[in-house]
């Protein structure tokens, strides 16, 4: 494990005998320092398994030394698991990175840093993890090309904590995300907007939303929208959603808006779980399985 340091290294690890490497708040500058380099100034970590970046915020000050030459290629021969939270100052180096057994990615940060870091990935995986920050708003309007293609490269993709804008201006049909199977999105807006969505999403199997609106016009709205649902007869849309769970962040309007959401359980045919929940409750305050 590494933390943070800014002073010169009078010694530096060899690679060759670790399986885990766990750095925390040091930037990539430290990282090249640290290890020593094959005769050919590459790095080399023939028997690491699993290689984790922890940037949290607070601690970028200070550790801003940039001076220091690149390898050539760093190569991960092992590699299997890939961690970056919060590291998005040193996107161009991550190109360096040689994985061919990479099998699964997480990555923490804003939409900008996780689409720029996924353009980077050069091997199929079998699992992509993305925590998007939720200050990290994204307007699928603006990156659409570049979600399509991500979700279309990797198998199984699971997307948490992301608040993105449900633009009904946009054509839908230019939008397709298979291999996206579990998606925990945050909306602040009229929720039964995500109904127009979940055809374009066809692997979607679980499905989370944060109704994060405290507004009593947007939460009046959305009741209305969701009982809607069920006076006009709303058809089942094509999804595969499965599970479906509601977080509702207001304190105000609970029972009403929990009798509203019942009406989108007709509209999964394939669901099989469902539950609301406030999110100042421990139990689910309506569910169904």
């Amino acid at each position: 494990m590494f933390h943070p340091i800014n002073r010169p290294l009078s010694f530096t690890v060899d690679p060759h005998s670790l399986n885990s490497i766990d750095i925390i708040a040091t930037n990539l500058d430290f990282f090249w320092r640290a290890f020593t380099r094959d005769p050919d100034g590459a790095l080399r970590f023939p028997n690491l398994k699993t290689l984790s970046f922890n940037y949290p915020d607070i601690s970028r000050r200070g550790h801003e030394e940039r001076n220091y030459e690149a390898p050539p290629s760093v190569l991960f021969p092992k590699l299997e698991r890939l961690v970056i939270r919060g590291y998005d100052e040193n996107i161009r180096d991550f190109k360096l990175f040689v994985c061919p057994s990479l099998t699964s990615i997480e990555i923490c940060g804003r939409w900008a840093t996780v689409l720029e870091l996924c353009k980077q990935l050069t091997v199929p995986l079998d699992l992509l993890q993305l925590t998007i920050d939720p200050m990290s708003r994204a307007r699928i309007v603006d990156c659409i090309e570049d979600m399509n293609t991500l979700f279309q490269s990797i198998r199984n993709i699971k997307v948490v904590d992301c608040l993105i804008d449900l633009d009904l201006q946009i054509d839908l049909s230019i939008l397709y995300w298979p291999n996206l199977t579990h998606l925990v999105l945050r909306v602040d807006n009229n929720l039964a907007n995500v109904l127009n969505v979940l055809p374009r999403i066809p692997d979607l199997v679980y499905l989370e939303i944060e109704f994060v609106s405290y507004d009593a016009v947007e939460i009046a709205e959305t009741i209305d929208t969701l009982n809607h649902l069920k006076r006009t007869g709303f058809p089942p849309v094509e999804s595969n959603v499965k599970s479906l769970h509601i977080v509702y962040f207001s304190d105000s309007h609970m029972e009403e808006f929990v009798h509203a959401a019942q009406n989108l359980r007709c509209s999964l045919p394939n669901l099989k779980a469902f539950n609301v929940c406030s999110k100042y409750q421990q139990h689910p305050a309506l569910k169904f399985i």
